[in-house]
């Protein structure tokens, strides 16, 4: 005896049940049926219908019986698809910030991490769908470029629920967009059908501005191993320390600072025997703001 079972089933107007000769398990389209029973009340889950290949408007239903013939073929099956996908009406919406600080308005770093937490609803309890995004320029509308590719991300999960959310992270160097606005576009699939799209280049919550804030840096400079800044008796070996403040710079890019002694009363570099006096240091900042020495060493008199 057959085991009661549970198919989607193609009729022609009269009710008739079009047969094949091979059961066929459609557990997609069951899953998405019972949601739409469950979560949309307004319809009629008894009269549903699609437009077949040829134009015609056949309808179709879940028949649940003792039968082994029940079936449909693959291309109607995936028409009814889409007409569940519709009247099931699933979306998603976003709202995109900054990891550490959750701002949208963050200061650019070298290695930026931005986090996308992606509303759905309306999807099919038990079904694996795949969410891929990417990042558009807000002003020309075009995808962002980093080292000539787009920026992009994905994450496949399993809807435990019609309704949730989830998390994506985008990993990218974002040294280059001080002073833009970035837009998170997305679109949500079911193996390789494209469910909904959530692509609004003007979405509040899509959008992150990066921050225009122009580099800067002072100087105080002093003898090293008395901390005058005037009057300071020649040596064998004299260390002038300057220490540089600097602000607004992209944490974890490498910058290289370098300097000469010049004299005041010239305006021209200073001469220690001949010789200009410099120096230089590579440094990566781990803070926007801080500070960081720079040593000018020299023997011998001053000309």
């Amino acid at each position: 005896m057959w085991a009661s079972i549970t198919r989607v089933c193609v009729t022609d107007d009269a009710g008739h049940f079009e047969t094949g000769t091979t059961p066929k398990e459609v557990n997609l389209a069951q899953r998405m049926f019972d949601s739409l029973s469950s979560n949309n009340p307004n319809v009629d889950t008894s009269k549903l219908t699609y437009k077949n290949s040829d134009g015609s408007i056949l309808s179709f239903k879940i028949y649940t019986g003792v039968t082994d013939i029940i079936s449909t073929r693959d291309d109607q099956l995936q028409d009814i698809i889409f007409v569940l996908y519709d009247l099931l009406n699933p979306s998603i919406g976003t709202n995109a910030s900054e990891n550490n600080t959750g701002s949208k308005n963050p200061i650019v770093k070298e290695n930026m991490t931005i986090v996308d937490k992606v509303a759905y609803n309306d999807l099919v309890v038990g079904q694996t769908y795949t969410i891929v995004r990417i990042l558009m320029d807000k002003f020309t509308g075009n995808a962002v470029m980093i080292n000539g590719q787009n920026v992009t991300a994905s994450k496949t999960f399993v809807a435990n629920s019609s309704s949730g959310f989830i998390d994506l992270e985008f990993i990218f160097a974002a040294s280059d967009l001080a002073g833009k606005s970035i837009v998170v576009f997305e679109k949500l699939f079911l193996n390789d059908f494209e469910v909904t799209s959530h692509e609004d280049i003007n979405g509040i919550g899509q959008i992150i501005e990066f921050r225009n804030d122009t580099p800067e840096i002072k100087t105080s400079a002093k003898e090293k191993s008395t901390g005058l800044k005037k009057n300071i008796v020649g040596k064998a070996k004299t260390v002038i320390v300057n220490t540089i403040s600097y602000i607004n710079l992209i944490v974890g890019k490498q910058y290289t600072i370098s300097g000469i002694l010049m004299d005041k009363s010239t305006d021209n570099p200073l001469l220690v025997n001949g010789n200009e006096i410099k120096a230089e240091r590579t440094f990566i900042p781990t803070t926007p703001n801080g500070t960081i020495d720079l040593e000018f060493i020299f023997h011998g008199s001053i000309s």
